[in-house]
């Protein structure tokens, strides 16, 4: 990414892509914004990047499998972790869910 383009944090889909009794992988995903270049100050997503996660059932701990490619410092992975990890306590992994801001 440059320095013009911004990967989303304030709405973040998941979906669970595999499971078995030991664990559950979630993708998660972020719009990539640029400039739109019709209209100044506004942005228009471009693209969606991606990463991925597998959630221990037993532990409730996560391992990263796949890192989102402009997620500098964690930010979205550690929300996209978060929203499951509160699903796991209510005794539930969804098959789709999101971590979303405001």
């Amino acid at each position: 990414m440059n320095q013009s383009q911004f990967l989303d944090f304030m709405y973040i889909p998941l979906r669970k892509v595999a499971e078995n009794d030991e664990y559950a992988d979630y993708l998660f995903y972020a719009g990539v914004w640029v400039p739109d270049e019709e209209t100044e100050g506004k942005s228009t997503q471009r693209q969606t990047n991606f990463g991925r996660f597998r959630f221990i059932k037993v532990s409730g701990k996560a391992q990263v499998l796949c890192e989102m490619p402009g997620d500098k410092g964690g930010v979205r992975v550690t929300r996209a972790i978060q929203i499951i990890s509160r699903h796991w306590q209510n005794g539930e992994l969804p098959s789709d869910t999101c971590w979303a801001s405001g």
